[in-house]
């Protein structure tokens, strides 16, 4: 009964779509597809493009699409395309500049363990009072110079950087697989003294780090898990592995630090924060922002690492709901790694 219902709402569709537009519909617009790589190909010229799922829009007056860059391994982006004017809309630009600024720092994790997962982002800022020295002078802000100099396909990501620094901001969101000893927590350490004195080196806007360490079973790879979870749900996401019980309970340490250098020629909004009026809140918030700026050794970072007091457990974060349980690392109990047995391990270590 459902196969004939669906046959015969195809056919009294042939009238309304026309038996062409039902052709296209049926094979998935082939010379609307053949358009999209075209156009893609031409955008980010030298990388070949694979387009499916090509649909018709008529709220959009336009097709929508997925897409992999066939250059950039598994990296796959949604768009639009509005074929009349030949245009696109994607976001591989933007893949593609988090994926060549993981690639500056990527060998400090490798170091660790090739088992991981990084989740890098970079983006624009703009100095305090932006917006009233633009009302005055009409001029872009220093935060679409920064995207437009990101965007360059003729310079390198370390160019870029190196012209751009002063109101570019970072992020790198680090899963990494290491076996909860002293051997692999001195690595773990100096990972991170490295990645931020290497972050700090190119005196940014301001950058994040976030590292989660694993000790994954035997086999249990990140690429892996991501892969059997979307195959499971397309809609699985970065925010439903964090706090994803299956992967999660592997878990057993954690930072977040967050470096905001001063600078002279202008203000920043993170080590300044003058929209809180609140002096003890704005001053908290300050300490919170820049707390990498004030890491100069293994011991600064043991004091800021969490060590999980119960690897495996989620913490009830809200005594109200008791169900309203979670993964998420700042939320489970801990003990600062500096005062903990293992750290006096890997002291001896660093000291041989």
């Amino acid at each position: 009964m459902k196969l004939k219902k669906l046959l015969l709402a195809t056919i009294l569709a042939i009238p309304v779509m026309g038996y062409c537009g039902l052709l296209d519909w049926l094979t998935g617009y082939p010379e609307v597809r053949e358009k999209i790589e075209k156009r893609l190909e031409g955008k980010y010229q030298g990388d070949k493009f694979e387009v499916w799922d090509v649909s018709y829009s008529s709220n959009l007056g336009g097709y929508n699409f997925k897409a992999k860059d066939l250059s950039y391994k598994d990296l796959e982006s949604g768009g639009s395309y509005y074929e009349k004017v030949n245009k696109v809309v994607d976001n591989f630009g933007q893949y593609k500049q988090n994926l060549d600024w993981k690639a500056l720092f990527k060998p400090y994790v490798d170091a660790v363990s090739t088992n991981n997962m990084i989740v890098p982002n970079i983006d624009g800022a703009n100095e305090v009072g932006w917006k009233e020295k633009q009302q005055k002078d009409h001029k872009p802000d220093n935060m679409m110079k920064t995207w437009e100099l990101l965007a360059n396909p003729d310079m390198t990501m370390q160019e870029k950087i190196a012209k751009g620094h002063n109101y570019i901001r970072t992020e790198a969101t680090i899963h990494v697989d290491a076996p909860k000893t002293p051997e692999s927590m001195l690595k773990v350490l100096e990972m991170i003294e490295n990645l931020n004195n290497y972050f700090r080196s190119l005196k940014l806007y301001s950058y994040k780090l976030e590292v989660t360490v694993y000790d994954l079973p035997k086999g249990l790879t990140f690429d892996n898990y991501i892969d059997d979870a979307v195959d499971k749900d397309i809609d699985y996401s970065m925010l439903d592995f964090k706090n994803d019980g299956d992967i999660q309970k592997y878990a057993w340490g954690w930072l977040q630090i967050y470096g905001c250098e001063y600078n002279s020629n202008f203000e920043k909004s993170c080590n300044t924060q003058y929209l809180d009026k609140d002096e003890n809140s704005r001053l908290k918030m300050i300490k919170h922002l820049t707390s990498a700026d004030r890491i100069h050794s293994l011991d600064d970072i043991a004091k800021q690492f969490h060590l999980y007091d119960h690897p495996g457990k989620p913490t009830h974060w809200n005594p109200q709901a008791p169900s309203w349980i979670g993964w998420h690392g700042a939320r489970i109990e801990y003990t600062p790694l500096i005062d903990t047995q293992i750290y006096k391990q890997v002291l001896q270590l660093e000291n041989k």
